[in-house]
């Protein structure tokens, strides 16, 4: 079971850090390679595109954000795919 400070953490990346890194229009490009794609905290979100070439993606609308809710209600580690698109919440510590 995930500790409940990273839980709060992920939903709090949800909940600010996407509204603060974006606005509601952008698109962001998520590509085959994994990459961080928001961090907030403690925490990063890390997306890999299951396609080929690149996704364009909003981050900031509705059905992904209660997607995201969801899966920061696991904390960091377990992945998730919406989309066509694989994410996942991880300790910024570990981030490059």
């Amino acid at each position: 079971m995930s500790d409940p400070n990273s839980i709060q953490a992920c939903k709090d990346l949800v909940e600010y850090g996407i509204g603060s890194e974006f606005e509601s229009a952008d698109a962001t490009l998520i590509s085959p390679d994994p990459e961080k794609v928001v961090e907030y905290g403690t925490i990063a979100l890390w997306a890999q595109y299951q396609g080929r070439g690149t996704k364009q993606v909003n981050l900031r609308m509705p059905a992904i954000l209660a997607w995201f809710k969801t899966l920061a209600g696991s904390g960091v580690g377990p992945t998730g795919e919406f989309g066509g698109v694989k994410y996942k919440f991880i300790h910024s510590m570990f981030c490059v």
